[in-house]
């Protein structure tokens, strides 16, 4: 029977560790950088903050490595640090924090297979909210971030096509703001503050919009939005307010 509860304990112990995520911080100032997001961060139990990058991480544990700098460069995916912590970690495990995203930058990150990209003065709240997506797997733009990068690429986006317009009058001018607002890249807790509703309520519009547009994935949906120029990207910082 102690076998059986040993052997349950270190399975439950597994799925803990696998649970937890190791946010390595580096950059300039590391040690009082990561006892400031050892602050920010007390109230997310999955996240223990490392300084400096360590050699291994927990077995089965998560890892992200935010690295902050003062104004984000094109030259710094160049610079060894940068390249080396691609080798040894992977790129897309990196969530780049800067004072300063020039439009130039930020391209280059991702080109470099960077996925996580945000201004040093995001909000704690949507701090760790970037930190779970990049551990996931998943590409996390700030959104006036993601503005000044679509508006470097308004042109590309052709005018509404008129069975575009068509399809326009089958939308509510709730759904028109729910759908500007998600693709700026909003989650439905930030579309529901922005609009004053509930979240349930964002819930239910996402959910008409993906049955009028035949589509599933929320980047389909913005996709959709940018292609066919319902959405403008000079629009996107305005809709965000």
């Amino acid at each position: 029977m102690k076998v059986l509860d040993a052997w349950v304990a270190a399975g439950r112990m597994r799925r803990d560790q696998a649970d937890v995520i190791d946010l390595i911080v580096g950059g300039d100032e590391i040690y009082d950088m990561a006892e400031i997001y050892r602050v920010i961060l007390r109230g997310a139990p999955d996240i223990n903050v490392v300084a400096g990058l360590p050699a291994t991480t927990g077995d089965g544990r998560r890892l992200v490595v935010l690295e902050r700098v003062g104004e984000l460069t094109t030259d710094y995916f160049r610079r060894p640090r940068f390249l080396g912590i691609a080798a040894k970690y992977g790129a897309r495990r990196m969530l780049m924090m800067a004072v300063k995203v020039p439009t130039d930058a930020a391209l280059a990150g991702l080109r470099a297979g960077v996925r996580g990209i945000a201004r040093f003065d995001t909000t704690p709240e949507f701090v760790r909210q970037y930190v779970v997506a990049v551990a996931d797997g998943h590409a996390v733009i700030e959104p006036c971030v993601l503005g000044t990068i679509l508006d470097a690429y308004a042109a590309d986006f052709p005018a509404p096509e008129l069975d575009v317009v068509e399809a326009m009058r089958d939308f509510t001018d709730r759904e028109c703001e729910v759908l500007t607002l998600l693709a700026s890249g909003l989650a439905n807790v930030e579309i529901a503050r922005a609009l004053g509703v509930a979240e349930a309520t964002v819930k239910f519009h996402v959910h008409n919009l993906r049955h009028k547009l035949a589509v599933q994935e929320r980047t389909q949906m913005a996709a959709f939005a940018f292609r066919t120029g319902i959405v403008r990207p000079r629009n996107l910082r305005r809709a965000q307010r």
